[in-house]
């Protein structure tokens, strides 16, 4: 199964990770892969995989 991914970058804080997740969850997206990592100078990135088909729904989830 084809995916597409989403490049999410912002403030290295506890709990950012579990609000990005929360909001695909509400919007009833699986995520595929995930990796996060501190990104230094109190920045964190995340890449978040989901499937093809609900790319569309992550996007509006997400704000994006």
């Amino acid at each position: 199964m084809r995916g597409k991914e989403f490049l999410i970058q912002g403030d290295d804080r506890m709990g950012a990770v579990a609000d990005v997740t929360q909001k695909l969850a509400d919007a009833r997206v699986n995520i595929t892969a995930a990796a996060a990592a501190a990104a230094g100078g109190g920045r964190c990135a995340m890449v978040v995989r989901v499937a093809q088909t609900d790319h569309g729904k992550a996007a509006k989830a997400l704000g994006i």
